[in-house]
């Protein structure tokens, strides 16, 4: 069994022994397949409380340590396990869009059902949860596609379907409905690419759902890179003879809006998510999710002898902690930014690349005896994409090994030490990195004949990140 279903039964039995009420709201279906999809759980509000200690012993039981703890509009749990990687579990007290509500926990979970392991969404409520998917996405996938016409074949009054749209996404609820019933008869001539021409590559996904737009009219439809995950506009121009094109799911947005605004029930339920939103940005100011990344490097490697690993950091109250050695490093410790945006992409899962900051320096020779401290513009561009949850790296290029420490000193920013790491590289190919909020260190060294497999380095720099976040003053996320 693997470690991650393993993990997922102990949760889902916890909560079934606790007596609490939950759901998965989609993408169900290869739910303990490593590397698939976040899991997202739907629980009511009283429950929160709860589900932190059954999280806490699953990950215990399962061998996982909690990365990173985040309040979106969800309630976001990453834990983290070595030979495992990442695993997130997001927690939703209500389906919503932004402050406009959409579903309430109760509605859902009064008519879930029962799965050999855990329970999902009454059909005409997951058919809710992925057209809102795709709205928020502009996008309707093909997988979401099929879901949907699998659904609608599950129902058994079409119109109750009709009214729980409507219910959710005001008048357009109908046409939606209508829709979900075409993908039943359609599906296939939905997929197929002879009804569009592309400009540059052919979209992995059909487009959005027909909800109007004027004959000739081109749209811009957003494609998942699979490559990246970050999802992209690309211009469609359809074949006039297939008729009138479409706006994506736009009208959709526009009717849940109106519903939010004209129905009092919603409109008090909005004001109320008003107010949570904003205590959780008060809280991200407070204590924000993201990490910041001040890597500087020594310009040319030589038979130096290099820096103590002391004499790396500016700061007093230093405790090093691991030394990070591998057989695999030689040709990563040649190239410091390799290895630097390989650590990036590991830890991809908890600070995505799609909010990465990126500011590259190259400091003269007997430049840095006098170089000025951080501008308001660097400094505003850090709060910022640490706000956001994402990774602020500044890298600087020094003449030698005794630069390394004055760059280091003036341009590091104490605002947020807790979530800011130090990354240095001397002349001698040593890479050291510390966490400024506890001040611990770690040192890699060049290559050594230790045996250790490949990705070592890696997953030896990751765990000490994660361990580093968590022994800081908190957990970032909610309070």
């Amino acid at each position: 069994m693997s470690a991650r279903r393993d993990f997922l039964l102990k949760l889902f039995h916890g909560l079934n022994e606790r007596g609490i009420s939950y759901c998965v709201l989609r993408n169900y279906e290869q739910l303990y397949e490593g590397g698939s999809s976040d899991v997202d759980l739907l629980v009511a509000a009283p429950a929160l409380g709860p589900m932190a200690e059954i999280l806490a012993a699953a990950a215990k039981a399962g061998g996982y340590q909690l990365a990173q703890r985040i309040r979106h509009i969800c309630f976001s749990w990453v834990f983290w396990r070595p030979a495992e990687g990442f695993l997130r579990i997001d927690v939703q007290c209500e389906v919503r869009w932004r402050v406009f509500p959409v579903l309430s926990a109760n509605e859902i979970l009064s008519l879930r059902r029962k799965q050999p392991d855990f329970y999902i969404p009454h059909p005409k409520h997951e058919s809710v949860i992925l057209f809102l998917a795709a709205m928020s996405r502009a996008e309707l996938s093909d997988r979401y596609r099929q879901q949907l016409a699998r659904l609608y074949a599950q129902l058994s009054d079409p119109e109750e379907l009709a009214d729980s749209l409507r219910k959710a996404f005001g008048r357009i609820g109908g046409e939606l409905a209508k829709c979900q019933k075409s993908l039943l008869n359609d599906l296939p001539a939905a997929n197929s690419p002879a009804s569009m021409k592309v400009e540059g590559e052919m979209p992995p996904h059909p487009s959005p759902l027909p909800l109007g737009g004027g004959e000739g009219e081109s749209s811009a439809d957003f494609v998942a890179n699979p490559d990246s995950g970050v999802q992209r506009a690309k211009q469609v121009r359809r074949n006039p003879a297939d008729g009138p094109s479409t706006r994506g799911l736009w009208p959709v947005r526009r009717s849940l809006i109106r519903k939010a605004l004209v129905r009092p029930k919603s409109f008090l339920a909005m004001l109320g998510y008003v107010a949570q939103d904003a205590k959780r940005l008060w809280l991200r100011l407070r204590h924000p999710p993201g990490i910041s990344v001040v890597c500087a490097v020594t310009a040319e490697r030589s038979s130096q002898s290099g820096l103590e690993c002391g004499d790396m950091s500016p700061f007093s109250s230093t405790r090093h902690v691991a030394s990070f050695q591998s057989a695999d490093m030689s040709a990563h410790s040649k190239t410091p930014s390799a290895l630097l945006n390989l650590f990036l992409d590991s830890v991809d899962f908890l600070f995505p690349r799609a909010r990465l900051a990126v500011q590259s320096f190259q400091i003269p020779t007997n430049g840095a005896a006098n170089l000025p401290g951080l501008g308001l513009r660097l400094r505003w561009q850090r709060i910022k994409t640490l706000i956001k949850g994402g990774i602020c790296v500044r890298s600087y290029q020094v003449p030698g090994d005794g630069d390394l420490r004055r760059a280091i000193r003036a341009h590091t920013d104490l605002l947020y030490a807790s979530r800011t790491f130090i990354w240095t590289s001397d002349s001698l190919s040593r890479t050291y990195v510390q966490h400024v909020g506890t001040g611990f260190m770690g040192e890699l060294g060049p290559e050594e004949d230790s045996g250790a497999s490949a990705g070592q380095p890696l997953r030896v720099l990751t765990e000490f990140v994660v361990n580093a976040l968590r022994k800081s003053e908190r957990v970032e996320g909610w309070e």
